[in-house]
């Protein structure tokens, strides 16, 4: 109601109406609200300036403490650790790897650790949940005319897998950027590692896997599980929200393996018993490497252990290390409905016989050119 209606009101009410009012305890409104109009426009203004301010200032708390709780959640998953400089130079040049621009809701979320590391980092995505545990999955991989194929299939699937941090290890003395822009742009959080293999072919990956591990030691807090994914195998994301709530070590069956349609543990009353291989030549522990996770705090709790490489024999390396963790066989918790489905498969993309294409003086400059790169 505007003052002039107010002043209306108060007029019409006739003066032993208001102090019957009065009298009784109570205000008319009409008569109160026509006399702060009377007394000037301050009483009427102050409130909604008064109100306005109150307003901004919330608003400017609450993106505070937003932005300071998103960092908090960083530094307790990824530790705290200074960015490198010419972050802008880093974007640009993933931006271009793809042809495209960076969007902005993940470009305000990345990350990039010191250069003397190798390290690249992206996250976390909008769609993770602080109250789901985080799965760090360890990826070695290297280049080969199938890698980008391998990377972009494996890519769709996790991007499907909330609270996923994924953590690829490059074959190299330092990181490339093409990779991690193709799973950059699929919103993944990512660590991605360089490390050159030492030169016994037969431990090929592990040395990779041994620097994952020890950047885990040094920039987690303890929480979540660890799975050991190869880029070239295929996953339904179920198994994922499996292994999620892991205690100490789980374990499932693992699809086309060796000479085998699958090898894992024998499940029986809910208890792993043995393992089934087409090839076990002495192996306590007969698995594949994508068969098992195990908790991050119960890892800790073992010292934090890694691949061991020298003295040990081809295709034991999974046993040895299973070992190291020192748990029982009654301790294993089965997955996949108790060992009862297939949700992980050892594919293994078949190298091509291929070639690259000779750049002669009438295709420079062209996208074959590019595409060559």
């Amino acid at each position: 109601m505007s003052c002039e209606v107010h002043h209306q009101v108060a007029r019409l009410l006739d003066s032993e109406r208001r102090n019957q009012l009065h009298m009784d305890g109570t205000k008319d409104i009409g008569y109160t609200m026509g006399m702060y109009c009377r007394k000037g426009m301050r009483f009427y203004k102050a409130p909604n300036v008064l109100l306005f301010i109150v307003i901004t200032v919330m608003f400017v708390i609450f993106k505070i403490s937003r932005e300071k709780y998103t960092i908090e959640m960083r530094q307790r998953q990824h530790g705290t650790r200074e960015p490198i400089e010419n972050m802008a130079e880093i974007l640009d040049s993933v931006s271009s790897s793809i042809g495209t621009s960076i969007p902005d809701d993940r470009t305000q979320h990345f990350d990039v650790h010191d250069k003397k590391s190798n390290i690249l980092q992206f996250g976390p995505r909008v769609t993770d949940n602080v109250n789901l545990p985080w799965i760090y999955m360890i990826t070695p991989t290297y280049d080969r005319p199938q890698r980008m194929a391998d990377i972009t299939r494996l890519a769709q699937t996790l991007s499907l897998v909330p609270n996923l941090h994924w953590i690829i290890i490059e074959d190299s003395d330092k990181p490339t950027t093409l990779l991690p822009a193709t799973v950059r742009r699929l919103g993944i959080r990512l660590t991605y590692l360089a490390q050159k293999s030492i030169r016994i072919r037969a431990s090929r990956g592990m040395s990779q896997r041994n620097v994952c591990l020890k950047w885990l030691q040094e920039n987690h807090n303890g929480s979540g599980v660890i799975y050991f994914g190869d880029d070239d195998n295929t996953y339904d994301i179920r198994i994922f929200e499996e292994m999620r709530y892991t205690n100490k070590i789980s374990m499932w069956p693992v699809g086309i393996v060796a000479n085998m349609m699958f090898e894992g543990p024998v499940v029986k009353n809910g208890k792993v018993i043995k393992f089934v291989s087409g090839w076990s030549a002495g192996r306590k522990y007969a698995i594949d490497m994508s068969g098992f996770s195990f908790s991050v705090s119960y890892w800790k709790s073992q010292a934090y252990p890694v691949f061991p490489i020298k003295m040990v024999k081809a295709g034991h390396y999974e046993d040895e290390f299973l070992k190291l963790l020192n748990f029982k066989m009654a301790e294993i918790e089965p997955k996949a409905s108790n060992g009862t489905q297939i949700l992980v498969w050892h594919t293994q993309t078949v190298k091509p016989n291929v070639k690259k294409i000779t750049i002669t003086n009438d295709l420079k400059g062209t996208n074959i050119e590019k595409l060559q790169t």
